[in-house]
């Protein structure tokens, strides 16, 4: 299936490591393993996480949008 580049579609989010649509949740959570606080964005499907140490300010979105994530491809 091709899409029109002027499709709605295309600017849906998706996760940047599987391209699942709308699966990245924001998450903050202790971790024993590493012994600090982390959070970011994890995907439902493929579990990909984007981690930065909690405190440290705004946590970027890290999901793409359909678009760029074929552009990679």
């Amino acid at each position: 299936m091709q899409l029109n580049k002027n499709d709605p579609l295309l600017d849906k989010k998706v996760c940047p490591k599987c391209g699942a649509m709308d699966s990245m949740h924001m998450f903050s959570e202790y971790r024993s393993r590493i012994d600090m606080n982390v959070r970011g964005y994890c995907c439902d499907k493929c579990k990909y996480e984007s981690l930065e140490q909690d405190g440290l300010g705004e946590v970027e979105y890290a999901a793409v949008t359909l678009r760029k994530f074929i552009e990679v491809l």
